[in-house]
């Protein structure tokens, strides 16, 4: 009988692009594609049964519309809105990716929406019209002018001068949370202490993923057919697109993995290194180039490798074991 007296809230993480806009999947791109989601909301008694919030939304609004619907402040500095109250007529939300630079060395893409525009800040910047163009064929950058884009911008200015949400790395969770996460695939490659540009910032010399799709797709057929197990095939894929994108660090370890597997270690260890070199020290490279070492017959630098391993991702079982393999 708890449902008589409960709220419901269902909402989607993500979308799919299926390659409507030049992505295989989601979240490296920012088209409504990967953005839009479900946001449904059942109330006791059938409470606004068959109302539909026209304002845009975001998911941020799901924290303090639960706070409402269990009678408590939603807290200081919350995002977000309460959606079982009236909706503003006027509002803008928030959107962003940071996988493009974190894990393909691309720019990052942050932006500001409304009911009336959609502005996509990146390396190359763009504008969209939901309203006259639901598909966002037709980007209108070129013919906005600058007075229309401004109060996007100027949203952008705003949250990048706010304080910055603190982060939970992964390695202050538990191993078997870690390793859930990992297995749902939200562990990407990206150093997890970087230091992020903010909102409305792209960084200099780095290309827009919405302009690297053709990359993104050799590299996820590349992924594709080694996960089958056909390294060798994979192997000179991502060789080229390395040697195309050398900031492609997703590429470069999926490279130095194949490598390895197709007992090729020397070469895995200097596909590997340069990443360990530029600061992306991940449990599971450290690991590799631990086996590139064990085999190559230097022990001692093997176990040097395994001990960064597991200290980097205490309580892994796998880790452990090759650490003390290794002794």
């Amino acid at each position: 009988g708890s449902l008589d007296r409960s709220t419901v809230l269902v909402i989607g993480d993500h979308g799919e692009d299926f390659q409507l806009h030049g992505e295989p999947t989601h979240s490296v791109t920012c088209y409504d594609t990967t953005l839009r989601v479900p946001f449904l909301i059942r109330r006791p008694g059938a409470a606004g049964a068959g109302q539909r919030i026209r304002a845009p939304v975001s998911v941020a609004d799901a924290a303090p519309t639960i706070a409402s619907a269990l009678g408590l402040a939603p807290g200081v500095g919350l995002d977000g809105i309460d959606l079982l109250a009236a909706p503003p007529d006027r509002r803008g939300v928030y959107f962003e990716s940071y996988v493009g630079y974190l894990n393909y060395g691309w720019s990052p893409v942050s932006g500001w929406l409304d009911a009336e525009g959609k502005y996509l800040h990146s390396a190359v910047p763009e504008f969209f019209q939901p309203l006259r163009d639901a598909d966002e064929r037709e980007d209108r950058i070129a013919d906005t002018p600058a007075a229309r884009l401004e109060p996007y911008r100027e949203a952008l200015r705003l949250l990048a001068a706010a304080p910055a949400l603190a982060g939970v790395p992964l390695g202050a969770l538990a191993a078997q949370d870690e390793a859930e996460l990992r297995e749902l695939g939200y562990a990407g490659v990206g150093d997890p202490e970087a230091e992020l540009p903010p909102p409305g910032v792209a960084p200099a010399g780095l290309p827009s993923p919405h302009r690297r799709t053709e990359e993104l797709r050799a590299f996820y057929e590349a992924a594709r057919i080694g996960g089958q197990g056909a390294h060798a095939e994979a192997i000179p894929r991502l060789e080229a697109i390395v040697a195309g994108n050398p900031r492609n660090l997703y590429a470069r370890e999926l490279l130095g993995l194949f490598l390895y597997r197709e007992g090729r270690p020397a070469d895995a260890e200097a596909a590997l290194l340069p990443l360990v070199e530029a600061g992306h020290q991940r449990p599971t490279v450290l690991d590799v180039l631990g086996h590139c070492a064990e085999e190559l017959g230097r022990r001692s630098a093997a176990r040097a490798w395994f001990e960064r391993a597991a200290a980097a991702r205490p309580g892994d079982a796998h880790l452990a074991e090759d650490l003390e393999r290794s002794r």
